[in-house]
């Protein structure tokens, strides 16, 4: 290699040359390395990630990974490959029950791991944030030894993954949210199962499995109090999940109008949030778009709502009553909570996105129901980075860290048919209500409003290539149609606004074979 080096050194037209030759060469002496100590590197794997390594103990395993260690000394100068013996360090503190202590090594593993890790890398990570969560949830079990700042440990460790782009960046100012700690947990019994713990191990607590849904635990009867009509009351679920709430929100959940109705004529207020930013009126909006059932959200109108109430955004699933109101596709509904202080800016939905610009895709989605599936199928980055988002925060029982879902890509594999049904199935219960009248009714209340239909969108995490700041009204010419269209332009809309690729909704019309609003531009 020096010499390769000496003989270029003086020539400067061949220095990118020889950078692609010591590229080749530091990847050659990788994959010679790699090869000289594959067999220690899967026996290590096999008694680490086996099935069955009860009968270990922890000294026997530490003695096989010195052995690696010093095989690595002598075949891996360049210390590539070294992480791997710190991870397995980390790992086997970890499955001796040794939380406390695995922690620091698995960050120092994570350290050594950057830029040479590859995939290995991602486990890294999803084993170090398991880990962190769970000395956050159990701080006074035997496994936590000596007590760490795991918060501030999950902390970094997200900040890596957010780095190289494994999650997006947080929508809210803190970078870990309390509901990430419950969902890093739920890869626990995957990541270290208990066939794999060691001999003699300290004791471990096993964190619970929340199921994909609620479910109330059987005999638990829960009535109105109307003395305290404002009381906050706790559910237990099934899977050991704990819930409050104000409990005229939870008589809402569950479709009972006789103890809303009750409720409210004693004084309960109907604009209080629960701990996930939940409100009765937001749950009354979902029930009546799935099912038709309007009797609840028709009398919780009847009632002044607080404008924080109405344009407060959940804290997991970014849900907002005037986004949700939207798919609900009555403008009555709509008129009234822009009435009560609803504003068309409030940005919610994984997108992080305005009223307007929702309100613009269900235009595109009421002319053309194929297009939602079409987006899902397309695996273009910025649908895939917010279809694994999605999946981090909607589907959390199933999904790791990063948004990926190993039962749900089974689901496809063994049965495409009933997983080609419940994507429909999830696309109907947004699409099944929409009507475009309706729609361009609702676009105007907007309108009138305030909303600004030239405001540019750059959904988070998404890399700037892909995340070029369309507007409402280039969404319109990309899949609207002239009198959408026009209706933005009426209030404001600039068809010659360009988006960060240099487009305009001339350019962006023509490019997706738009010719009602191509005509309509060429008339004006």
């Amino acid at each position: 290699m020096n010499a390769i080096i000496n003989k270029r050194i003086d020539n400067p037209k061949r220095t990118q040359e020889t950078a692609l030759l010591l590229d080749e060469l530091n990847f050659k002496n990788a994959r010679s390395t790699k090869n000289r100590i594959s067999k220690h590197l899967q026996k290590l794997a096999k008694i680490l990630y086996g099935d069955k390594t009860q009968n270990n103990k922890k000294e026997d395993i530490s003695r096989v990974i010195e052995e690696f260690e010093g095989k690595l000394k002598i075949h891996d100068k360049n210390r590539g490959l070294h992480f791997y013996t710190t991870w397995f360090r980390a790992r086997l503190n970890a499955l001796n029950g040794e939380m406390s202590a695995a922690l620091p090594i698995y960050e120092k593993a994570l350290k050594e791991a950057s830029y040479r890790g590859g995939e290995n890398q991602k486990l890294i990570i999803q084993e170090t944030l398991t880990i962190a969560s769970y000395l956050c949830r159990y701080k006074n079990s035997p496994s936590q030894g000596n007590r760490t700042n795991s918060r501030s440990a999950i902390k970094r460790i997200k900040n890596q993954a957010i780095a190289i782009g494994l999650i997006p960046p947080p929508l809210a100012q803190n970078v870990v949210e309390d509901w990430e700690l419950e969902q890093f947990l739920q890869n626990f019994h995957e990541l270290f199962p208990k066939n794999a713990l060691l001999k003699d191990h300290l004791p471990i607590k096993e964190p619970p499995r929340h199921y994909p849904i609620l479910l109330r635990r059987p005999g638990e009867s829960i009535t109105p109090n109307l003395s305290k009509p404002n009381r906050t009351i706790t559910i237990h679920y099934l899977d050991g999940q704990i819930r409050t709430m104000p409990q005229i929100n939870y008589f809402v959940l569950y479709n009972d109008t006789k103890a809303v109705r009750d409720l409210l004529e004693h004084g309960a207020l109907p604009d209080k949030l629960d701990k996930l930013g939940e409100s009765c009126l937001l749950f009354a909006i979902e029930r009546s778009k799935q099912s038709d059932q309007k009797e609840i959200l028709e009398l919780l109108l009847e009632y002044e709502h607080h404008k924080d109430t109405i344009n407060a955004v959940t804290k997991i699933k970014k849900q907002n009553t005037l986004h949700l109101a939207l798919e609900l596709c009555d403008p009555s509904v709509v008129c009234r909570l822009l009435e009560m202080g609803g504003s068309p800016t409030t940005r919610a939905d994984i997108e992080n996105i305005t009223v307007l610009y929702r309100w613009a895709t269900l235009v595109t989605w009421a002319l053309d129901p194929k297009r939602p599936l079409r987006a899902i199928e397309s695996k273009d980055p910025i649908t895939e980075r917010l279809n694994n988002e999605s999946i981090r925060r909607w589907a959390r029982p199933y999904a790791d860290p990063f948004g990926n879902s190993p039962f749900i890509d089974e689901l496809k594999q063994t049965n495409p048919g009933f997983a080609e049904f419940a994507t429909n199935w999830a696309i109907s219960l947004i699409t099944r209500n929409l009507s475009l009248p309706k729609l361009l009714e609702i676009g105007e209340l907007l309108l009138k409003a305030g909303a600004n239909p030239n405001e540019q969108e750059f959904p988070p995490g998404i890399p700037k290539a892909f995340n070029p700041g369309r507007t409402p009204l280039m969404l319109l010419a990309e899949g609207g149609n002239a009198e959408a269209f026009d209706l933005l332009v009426r209030h404001g809309g600039d068809p010659e606004k360009r988006d960060a690729t240099g487009y305009d909704s001339h350019a962006l019309a023509e490019y997706f074979g738009n010719l009602e609003v191509v005509n309509y531009l060429r008339r004006k």
